[in-house]
């Protein structure tokens, strides 16, 4: 039986989604010499006999790779990706016969443009392959053969040599990750096709950090020392990359040979990405790198914070002592609030005290950077997505703890005593980095997933591919940002100390005026559904609002947030504005009805110095971007356009999970798409209970019931297909068992 043309070619319409397609035991037929049933087609065998000969062959990788060098056999496993039940993603080194969907795009020697399937190409009609055999002889014997292998004109006859690992600890990688290439006909097949590809794997591997180093090498062209240099590249990608996926993603786009496994070979990407996940679990640096930043990031805040109040008390600024505390104790408050409204506020849940824990600690943020480098994207039990928590976390203590404590130090500065200017400015920078770096790693988030940019490529992307490109961006981003935020700070404290009505009379214009815009092009309510839609869009509209102001955070000028137009004059305007404050503070000043500890002078080369840094690193970082997203920063775009637009590509893609994912929405952004969107779910809806599609227990529940079907109301309203061993892993009641996205199960009467 051949394959389908979509599952032979990665560029045909099909289900993006691999782990999906592999479950379709319909469209497969295949035989696997390894598993001791040759010839029978993998239709024929039911669920649990599946599961029973995956173990078994699991089981017989184990044995074989634990000697002659005594690795742990379990710990083998865990390195290619094996951690849970069977899934098409990790099957390439960890045996899932249910996975056939995946296929070989052959690209060379010999290849008549067919596909070939990864997993069950018959021995019987393969012949036996002498490289990996020879190889592993080479290597426990120690000679050195200098014959050709196949005879094929294309390898060259000291391969062999070429191949034999130049130390003891890559010999032993070498071994295992042969042993792993021999368990299989398609890594057979790419290994003759291109024999140095296994030294990229030896090094994935070994997992080693080292120097990220450009090698332009074509895939026709490969040779050992590129192989190194490219296999080592991976764990300098994953590093500094808070989702693997995204990690992954930048090796692929840097280095032309990857780029070109991943076009030929669909089996690719989806095996490194698991291969990754796995990795960053066990490596030392996984854990350094996700985790020491991020709480190294909130502990450096926390210490200049108690540093700051310390001070405060021991000069008898009382005032500022008392606020400090307060704005600290507020933003704490709502991030506890935020995380029992995220848990449906079962505070006895053993889950939800740890997550308060957490941020009563100030770790909450480097904890859940870890989840997401480890490949977790959901919440175990709750199901809600990490990085939004993560954003709105942030967010909250941005807007609650350091644009008003970076106020209140400034208006300190401005008004305090002499012995605590040193720690007061410390405090100030201290602040202004941490909202700048937090605004920064937010909009690199976003723009960098490869499945934001699938879905949306008219507004993701615009963070280069070029790694020195993107550093710039980046260092250019948090700059630009850390300046903003002590212009607008000390624009605010100016005006505070000549009086409290001009705070307020200008805070309350640019909210109402951008309120007010909103209403009128009828975007006003907040894109994520809620029982009190316009309470919620109000208070969601202005805390990013204020974030913006502050920060000039990139990400917001997304349609959803403020929109590209509003977004630059909001920029532009809170210059000015900071010069109006400067100007009107030194009227006053020269009148003698305020009073101030610095010389307007400094004030001045202090707003220049900060304006002055923050016109030249924006400017480099319009420089810096992929020129083609300049127009993101001038849209009038509204929400409900953009995601109708979203839908729409998405549609003419045949990307579902584009689809699936603008049901999220509220019911007005649904409004203009209803009628496909019941379609789509009414044609589909059969197929996603059967084949149990991991996001299905996630977003089913946040549909809007103006898109259901009928069939689809009465299963979510009888609760048919859904049931675990406990509910305490449910979501309103409607599920059962629901462990999260990262390959663990899901079960379905």
């Amino acid at each position: 039986m051949s394959l389908p043309a979509s599952q032979i070619h990665p560029d045909s319409p099909s289900d993006s989604n691999p782990v999906d397609s592999g479950r379709d035991s319909n469209s497969i037929s295949g035989r696997n010499s390894s598993d001791g049933h040759s010839g029978k087609d993998f239709v024929d065998f039911s669920e649990s006999d599946l599961k029973g000969k995956f173990e078994q062959h699991l089981e017989q990788a184990k044995n074989a790779a634990i000697d002659p060098y005594g690795y742990d056999g379990a710990d083998l496993s865990t390195a290619f990706g094996y951690d849970g039940p069977p899934s098409a993603i990790s099957s390439a080194f960890s045996y899932d016969g249910a996975a056939s969907a995946l296929s070989v795009r052959d690209s060379g020697v010999g290849s008549s443009g067919a596909g070939t399937d990864f997993q069950t190409m018959s021995t019987t009609n393969t012949p036996k392959n002498p490289t990996i055999r020879k190889l592993k002889s080479s290597l426990l014997s120690g000679e050195d053969e200098q014959q050709p292998v196949n005879g094929s004109p294309s390898t060259p006859s000291n391969w062999k040599r070429r191949l034999k690992a130049k130390s003891k600890e890559r010999k032993k990688w070498l071994h295992y990750v042969l042993t792993k290439f021999e368990s299989y006909e398609g890594l057979k097949e790419l290994l003759e096709l291109h024999p140095d590809i296994i030294y990229i794997f030896v090094e994935i591997i070994r997992n080693k950090l080292t120097i990220l180093k450009d090698c332009g090498t074509q895939l026709h062209d490969l040779d050992e020392t590129s192989a190194l240099i490219i296999g080592r590249g991976l764990a300098s990608s994953l590093k500094s990359r808070k989702f693997t996926s995204a990690g992954v993603d930048q090796w692929r786009l840097k280095y032309p040979a990857i780029a070109t496994l991943a076009e030929n070979y669909r089996f690719f990407i989806p095996m490194i990405e698991t291969i990754s996940v796995a990795l960053l679990r066990r490596a030392t640096w996984g854990l350094i790198y996700p985790f020491g930043v991020g709480a190294g990031i909130s502990i450096v805040d926390m210490i200049s914070d108690i540093i700051m109040l310390y001070s405060y008390y021991e000069v008898g600024s009382y005032f500022y002592f008392k606020w400090n505390i307060a704005f600290i104790l507020t933003c704490v408050f709502i991030q506890i609030a935020l995380v029992l409204n995220n848990r449906g506020f079962k505070i006895t849940s053993r889950d939800t005290i740890v997550e308060v824990l957490y941020v009563i600690t100030f770790l909450k943020p480097a904890i859940d950077s870890f989840r997401i480098a480890i490949g977790e994207t959901r919440y175990n039990r709750t199901g809600n997505e990490i990085l939004y928590e993560v954003s709105s976390m942030k967010l909250v203590e941005v807007v609650l703890e350091s644009i008003h404590c970076c106020v209140l130090q400034i208006h300190a500065l401005l008004n305090g005593s002499e012995e605590i200017q040193a720690t007061v400015f410390l405090s100030i920078v201290c602040s202004a980095a941490s909202a700048g770096y937090t605004s920064t790693l937010l909009c690199y988030d976003y723009d960098i997933q490869p499945e934001k940019r699938k879905r949306m490529p008219n507004f993701y992307g615009m963070i280069p591919d070029e790694s020195w490109r993107r550093a710039v961006t980046f260092f250019s981003m948090m700059i630009s940002s850390s300046c903003l935020m002590i212009s607008r700070c000390f624009c605010f404290a100016l005006l505070s100390s000549v009086s409290g009505d001009y705070v307020m009379g200008y805070f309350f214009v640019d909210q109402v005026a951008y309120l007010a815009s909103k209403w009128l092009r009828n975007d006003f309510l907040y894109w994520s559904s809620s029982t009190v839609p316009i309470v919620q869009s109000m208070f969601t509209r202005v805390f990013i609002k204020i974030f913006a102001d502050f920060t000039s955070c990139i990400q917001l000028r997304h349609p959803n947030e403020i929109d590209g137009a509003y977004y630059t004059i909001n920029t532009i305007t809170g210059q000015l504005a900071c010069y109006a404050a400067i100007v009107l503070f030194e009227q006053e000043l020269d009148a003698g009805r305020v009073t101030s500890a610095i010389s307007k002078e400094a004030i001045i080369t202090l707003y220049v110095i900060c304006t002055g840094f923050w016109a030249v690193s924006y400017l480099m970082l319009l420089l810096a971007i992929k020129h083609a997203y300049l127009h993101t920063l001038f849209s009038m775009k509204s929400g409900i356009e953009h995601q109708v637009e979203c839908f729409k590509l998405a549609k003419k893609n045949n990307y579902e999970r584009g689809m699936l994912s603008c049901f999220e929405c509220d019911k007005r952004y649904l409004e203009p798409i209803k009628d496909e969107a019941k379609a789509r779910i009414d044609e589909n809806w059969s197929k996603w209970r059967n084949k149990r599609p991991a996001w299905f227990a996630v977003e089913v529940d946040n549909w809007d019931k103006m898109i259901m079907p009928e069939k689809a109301l009465k299963d979510r309203k009888e609760n048919r297909w859904w049931a675990g061993d406990n509910n305490s892993g449910s979501m309103g009641g409607k599920f059962g068992t629901m462990r999260g996205t990262e390959g663990k199960s899901y079960h379905i009467q």
